[in-house]
């Protein structure tokens, strides 16, 4: 009986320790400057009075990609690269077309997957 109230405390003393969030950001605007030759941490940040609506947005995932390949698919991928906004957020995005047979060999753990529709 001890025993057994003795490991319901500790289940309840080591409970209260876990933190099962992720911290808070202290750098949600955070636009990448490409143009800076320093790199801490992927890149620099851009003075916020140079942050134009420009740092947001990309034009390219609406348009259909060449699949006249050997898969048959194409790939187009957004990241800090191409969106300087989404630096230090941890996010990119990826758009894929398929030819009527085509297909991509791809791998990955069930905890990497997401879906939008």
């Amino acid at each position: 009986m001890a025993s057994t109230m003795l490991i319901v405390v500790l289940l309840a003393i080591a409970s209260l320790l876990v933190l099962a969030s992720d911290p808070g950001s202290l750098q949600d605007f955070c636009v990448a400057d490409k143009a800076s030759p320093v790199l801490v941490n992927g890149f620099v940040y851009k003075n916020p009075m140079d942050v134009n609506a420009g740092d947001f947005f990309f034009s390219g995932l609406n348009k259909t990609g060449n699949t006249n390949n050997r898969l048959g698919s194409n790939v187009t991928t957004v990241d800090v690269n191409k969106i300087a906004g989404l630096n230090t957020l941890g996010i990119s995005l990826a758009h894929i077309d398929f030819a009527f047979t085509g297909s991509t060999h791809h791998t990955h753990t069930p905890e990497q997957r997401r879906y939008l529709r």
